[in-house]
């Protein structure tokens, strides 16, 4: 009994610690008409340097205003930090009928 307790509390810490990380390195974005400012670019090129691979993930899938913020961010990614290769998630079935 006393090594699940120990367990327990073990895995509630390490969920607030994780949840803690990332509530610490989440913004709130302007408007798509506005959303790259000069500080959204400080934040966005301090969170890349020295990085090789950038996941942009979404707040829900299928949403229009999603791919068009996606949209802007690779765009400074590729013209303006100089990435160069992209790759977007897909499911299974969307790949077997596109390709």
């Amino acid at each position: 009994m006393k090594m699940r307790t120990i367990i327990l509390i073990f895995l509630i810490s390490l969920t607030k610690l994780l949840f803690a990380q990332i509530e610490s390195n989440t913004y709130q974005l302007n408007t798509l008409e506005n959303l790259l400012t000069d500080d959204v670019k400080k934040i966005i090129s301090y969170n890349i340097e020295n990085k090789s691979v950038v996941f942009l993930g979404e707040s829900a899938h299928h949403m229009g205003s999603d791919f068009l913020a996606k949209t802007e961010f690779v765009k400074y990614l590729v013209n303006e930090k100089g990435y160069k290769d992209i790759v977007f998630e897909s499911d299974f079935f969307g790949l077997y009928f596109d390709h």
